[in-house]
């Protein structure tokens, strides 16, 4: 490889790396604020509350494990009763502690401390 294919070699990147840098700059720059009446194709911005209703986001609860949410259902027997455990189970769609899913132990926990404070 001689010097001379280095040298375009290296405008060749030079080059390129002028064309990122154009990128990331109109990329930096802030987007416009639209005000009120605006229209965007279909969709015309009105002042007020944005609400989405045809999408709603499903509550996010902290992640938790088998022993807590088996834990906190005892802990929520022990305090309401036997009736009120089957109860809160039968809201998960289970008979058992050992049935729900793990995406719902975390859901249990939250439910069960809201119920008990």
């Amino acid at each position: 490889m001689g010097l001379s294919s280095i040298e375009t070699t290296f405008e060749r990147i030079a080059a390129a790396l002028e064309r990122i840098a154009t990128v990331a700059e109109a990329w930096a720059q802030p987007a416009p604020i639209l005000k009120s009446g605006t229209v965007l194709g279909d969709i015309a911005l009105t002042p007020g509350p944005v609400v989405f209703a045809e999408h709603p986001r499903e509550p996010v609860y902290p992640a938790a494990t088998y022993p807590e949410a088996q834990a906190a259902v005892m802990a929520y027997i022990g305090a309401k009763g036997h009736d009120a455990g089957k109860a809160l189970l039968a809201e998960f769609g289970v008979k058992f502690v050992k049935e729900l899913k793990p995406e719902q132990y975390g859901a249990m926990v939250a439910k069960v401390k809201d119920a008990t404070t």
